[in-house]
Order: C-alpha cells, then structure tokens, then sequence
C-alpha cells in the first residue's frame, strides 16, 4: 500500500506526518523558509495553527472507503480493510467488571500500523483550492500568508473558511479553543480571523512541532525551556547515580539530555552570544562532574570524553540536513529550502548552493543561509560521500581536523 501511495503520489506533499522522507524538522524548515525570507523583504506574515478536534477518532469509515476506491487501490485491499474497519465493538474493564459493548462507528484505531495511513488518505484532498502556505504533520495543520496589505488578510481568511467547509463535508471539526494566530514582523491591523464565527485568538508564541515559536522568532523562551528541563534532568541523574565514572554518566548524558538540546537545533539555532553560552553551559556543567576532570579546560574534557561542543554539534547537523536534501533521502521539494548553484563555479566542489540574499540579522542566521555558506566551504570529498555514514566520518573529520577554538 506504501509502495502504491508513493508511485501514485496520492499523499499531499504538505504533510509531513507519517510519510517517509519527511518529518517535523522538513516541516518547520519548510514552513519557516517562507516566513523569515518575507520577513526579511519587509512584509509582515501570518500563521494559524489550526488543531481537528479528536481527528484520528472522529474520522467517518464509510467516505474513508469512499476515498481508498476513488484511488483506485486494488478491490481486494479495500475488502480487507473495510471488513477491518466495519463491525468493531468496544467496552470498558474496571475492577473486572465489564461494560455492555458498543459498535465503534467511526475512527481509524490508533496505535496500529494501518491508522495513520488510512488517515493520510483520508485528508489528502484538504490543500484542494488552498492558495495560502499549507503544510501538516498528521493533523497539526498550519496555514500562513506573506502580508503586503488589507488584501492578504482577506485570502487568509477565504482560505481558512475553504478548509472549515472542507472539514465540514468530511465529518472532522476544528477545537477552537486551540487554534491560534501568530503575526511575525510588521505590526498588525485590527483583523480577527474566524471559523464558524468565532474569532482564533492571538498569541506572542506557539508550541509547533515541539518548538516554541515566538512573534520575533528569537526563540529565546524556548532555548530556556529546553534548558530547564535539561538541567533538571542533569541533576536528577547527579542525585541517583552515586558513580562520576565517565563510562557511566556519558551513556545517561547521550541518550537523556542531549537529545533534547539536539532536537530541532537547525531551526532554533541561537543567533545571539548569551543564548549560545546558555545551550553550552549544560555541557560544561555534566563534562565538569566526571570524575579527575573538574580543574581541566572545557576543550580538554571534551577531547577526553570525546564529545564535540553542542555549537560544533548544530553545525555539523546543518551539514548532514543538507546532504540529506541533495542526495534525495527527503521526499520532499528541496528547493523550498536550498536550491543548487546552476551558474559557473571556478572554485571548489561541485555541489555548490546558491547564495541568497538578504538583508537582517534574523534572516542571515536562519539554516538556509546560515548552512549555505559552511557547506560551500566543505572538500569535494567531503560533499560527494557515497552514504550518510560516510558523509558523517568525513564531516566528523573535516571538523576535527579544522581545530575550531572552544571558548
């Protein structure tokens, strides 16, 4: 059934959720591409984070079945799941006791193999006559739109009322307590935007995909979230391990704190000095407990535990997003976010990526400029790695050889 969605390309390239070859990180690097580059054209933009009210249980079988043969999937696969779907009973245990059962009449049973798919399918047709920026990951949809004028909060807001009506005739609805409005940039009108007549409230910063989105994208908040919880954890793990043996601690540190420090970090990536040494400082503290290092340089105990500094980290994980996106493992339009440099190259490797222009701070230290201009700087050797794995020894090794000076 994979194999026949992908080779069809019935699922929506704007959801991310659930397909392979994309994720949250295409997601937001997508979805934010946009807004930064207008922000920086001196526009203003608008994103509504819209959320289905119980999307997975309220989805209506008899038009999923509707929709799996419009797709043409062969007749016996239908059968199989609508004989899957249809009949379904459910009842409630408690203290051994059990309820009277009753039909489950709706919905695609979570936590199966079969769910997300069916619902994949079941929404594929929601971008349909959308002109605004859409993109999803399972049901957390956000619409945006680059604001010129009084105009383009009019389109939005067509658009916003197409996707109701397109909710609607497919039996979901929208929570509206949980759809919100953010306006980046350029300060805003007086205009609400509304579905069924009720007005989405605005907010300074939203929590998309796991990261904390702010008005400015700063992202300062969510570096001191992220921190916080880092730090908790580092002194949870302190209090219940009586060992500092580096053979005991770093496991713990690699799988429970860095991942949070590490997860989106080519989105939110600190811009500003004081954010940086913030991230940096949870290393430097979990480096400075280890057993005899205390007194050392923070780059000699990172050398000893072999650890690289989370700044060279982010770098390095900017590398690999991009040799991802070149050689083909995203399923996705790669040129939203980086597009090859067509012109003549006189210098370096082949795999060049156009430069793009801009103006402020914010937009020169989003990932599509940010990591432009250090992969134009990588070896041939490096860039044409035949795998992953490679690329990441020789980019491992580019980095260590370059003796960047930690501070």
């Amino acid at each position: 059934m994979l194999e026949f969605l992908d080779e069809n390309d019935v699922i929506y390239i704007g959801q991310h959720g659930f397909v392979k070859g994309r994720s949250c990180l295409t997601n937001l690097l997508t979805f934010y591409e946009d807004v930064t580059r207008e922000l920086d054209r001196g526009n203003g933009y608008v994103a509504i984070y819209l959320d289905f009210r119980k999307a997975f249980d309220t989805v209506n079988q008899i038009k999923l079945l509707q929709k799996l043969n419009e797709i043409k999937i062969p007749e016996y696969i239908c059968k199989w799941i609508e004989h899957w779907l249809i009949g379904r009973s459910q009842c409630v245990v408690y203290k051994g006791k059990y309820s009277l059962s009753c039909e489950v009449k709706s919905g695609v049973p979570q936590g199966s193999v079969l769910g997300p798919m069916l619902f994949n399918i079941y929404i594929k047709d929601i971008y349909v006559n959308i002109g605004s920026k859409l993109l999803l990951f399972a049901d957390d949809i956000k619409i945006g739109r680059s604001i010129k004028n009084s105009n383009d909060y009019r389109i939005l807001q067509e658009d916003l009322n197409k996707l109701n009506m397109w909710a609607t005739k497919w039996d979901l609805s929208f929570n509206i307590n949980k759809c919100k409005v953010i306006h980046f940039g350029r300060k805003r009108t007086d205009w609400n935007f509304t579905i069924n007549g009720e007005i989405l409230e605005y907010v300074s910063e939203y929590k998309d995909l796991g990261i904390l989105i702010d008005e400015k994208l700063k992202f300062r908040n969510h570096i001191g979230k992220i921190t916080a919880s880092a730090q908790r954890s580092l002194g949870l793990i302190k209090y219940t391990f009586a060992s500092r043996k580096k053979e005991v601690l770093l496991p713990l540190y690699k799988t429970i704190i860095r991942p949070v420090l590490d997860y989106g970090a080519q989105l939110w990536s600190p811009r500003y000095r004081m954010d940086v040494n913030k991230v940096e400082g949870l290393q430097r503290r979990f480096t400075k407990c280890l057993n005899g290092l205390y007194n050392m340089e923070y780059k000699e105990r990172l050398e000893i535990c072999k650890l690289q500094s989370l700044n060279e980290r982010r770098s390095r994980g900017d590398m690999i997003e991009i040799f991802k996106m070149l050689s083909g493992r995203y399923n996705i339009n790669t040129e939203d976010v980086i597009e090859l440099d067509k012109g003549r190259v006189l210098r370096g490797h082949n795999k060049k990526l156009k430069r793009k222009n801009f103006k402020g701070d914010l937009r020169g230290s989003y990932f599509s400029i940010r990591a432009v201009r250090k992969w134009n700087e990588l070896d041939t050797t490096v860039v044409n790695s035949r795998d992953l794995n490679e690329f990441k020894k020789e980019i491992d090794g580019c980095m260590a050889n370059a003796g960047t000076n930690i501070q």
